[in-house]
């Protein structure tokens, strides 16, 4: 965090530092693949940057994940942040946008996110 303070604060990223000062949201599409770590050092980046005590610096943070993916590569995973039960209001989506209109991708993705034990040896959970 130190480090990318550092640089937006140099003159070459006044632009950079401009967005970061004047942004109202910030969407993360498969925020799920940031590690607690990567959530805590944009917190810690924004809050500076801003010199407010808010969390993320004011900004509402969005983001869409789904848990059955992959999650963080290195770290914990997201949900294991901190930030998450004090900072975000989760919301469950339960139907699949992508899919709306296709019953066969709607069954895939049922199927994928079943749990392998119970596919074993029973062609009726396909």
């Amino acid at each position: 965090a130190d480090l990318a303070l550092h640089k937006l604060h140099a003159k070459s990223n006044l632009k950079m530092m401009h967005i970061v000062l004047t942004l109202d949201v910030l969407l993360f599409d498969e925020i799920g693949q940031l590690s607690a770590q990567q959530v805590a050092i944009i917190d810690i980046i924004m809050r500076n940057a801003r010199h407010s005590n808010i969390p993320f610096g004011g900004a509402l943070i969005l983001g869409s994940f789904d848990a059955a993916q992959l999650g963080a590569i290195e770290g914990y995973p997201f949900l294991m942040s901190t930030h998450l039960l004090t900072d975000f209001k989760i919301i469950r989506l339960k139907h699949s946008v992508r899919a709306h209109a296709c019953l066969t991708l709607q069954r895939i993705n049922e199927i994928v996110r079943k749990d392998p034990e119970t596919l074993k040896g029973d062609p009726g959970n396909f």
